[in-house]
């Protein structure tokens, strides 16, 4: 399974390793590849812009509102409250950096997904106890991977 940690060109990426190291914490979410949001756009909402999770999660990233009032000052994106999180520019944004941000945190995108999806201070506690849990980024992956083979 490739990860994308860089972004390349279609013939490049196909000739990558299937196993690419994660400790490079130069690395930006701006050089990912764009499928790599889309696959969490698609895992998160399925594109739609209106979605909202019984966690209180909205939008296409699904963005909790307090994150996401966090994440706007950080990034001095103009916050109007939970209604801002169903604007697909705004929600991208956030969750692009959001997204970033775990991943400097955390140095391993596998990691970063899954924070995104578990919460960061939930997945120090499941690692805490030895647990990696897996599942989210699997999923993302998996997606990233069928969206890659349908360009060619």
């Amino acid at each position: 399974m490739t990860t994308p940690l860089r972004s390349c060109k279609k013939s490049e990426s196909l000739n990558r390793s299937r196993s690419i190291k994660q400790d490079s914490k130069q690395a930006t979410l701006t050089t990912y590849l764009p499928l790599l949001l889309t696959s969490v756009i698609i895992i998160e909402s399925s594109f739609n812009n209106w979605a909202r999770s019984n966690r209180d999660a909205h939008g296409l990233m699904q963005i909790r509102p307090a994150t996401g009032k966090e994440l706007a000052a950080e990034v001095r994106v103009q916050w109007q409250g939970t209604p801002s999180l169903y604007d697909p520019e705004t929600n991208i944004t956030l969750g692009a950096y959001y997204l970033n941000k775990l991943f400097l945190r955390f140095g391993d995108l596998r990691l970063a997904l899954e924070a995104y999806n578990h919460g960061p201070s939930r997945l120090k506690g499941y690692l805490k106890k030895g647990h990696r849990p897996k599942r989210y980024s699997q999923q993302v992956f998996k997606k990233y991977n069928s969206l890659l083979s349908s360009q060619i």
